[in-house]
């Protein structure tokens, strides 16, 4: 995981907005949630705004998904309803509002 950052990293501040994309149905994603934010630490970039995307919501019992979405900056999205991808974007904008950003 830490490989995968480090390319990125060069680029990045910890004042700018990373976008951390979840697999809602995937047994570990809890897991894989936190190691991601233990790495962006480890790279100096906790302090950096992170939306939680959580995808394949379809796939995953709704009180979960429910009690997930929750967190803060998370949003629970599904390429199968189209409904729910206006609340992904209007959170992207206000996340880059909030930074003073234009783009991720």
């Amino acid at each position: 995981l830490m490989q995968g950052f480090r390319g990125t990293r060069e680029g990045l501040n910890g004042s700018d907005p990373l976008v951390h994309v979840v697999d809602n149905g995937y047994p570990g994603y809890d897991t894989q949630i936190k190691a991601v934010y233990e790495t962006a630490r480890e790279l100096g970039l906790a302090a950096s705004p992170t939306l939680l995307v959580l995808k394949k919501i379809g796939r995953t019992d709704p009180r979960l998904v429910a009690k997930e979405a929750q967190r803060p900056n998370a949003i629970a999205v599904s390429a199968l309803d189209t409904a729910t991808l206006p609340p992904l974007l209007e959170k992207a904008e206000f996340m880059l509002k909030k930074t003073g950003r234009r783009s991720f």
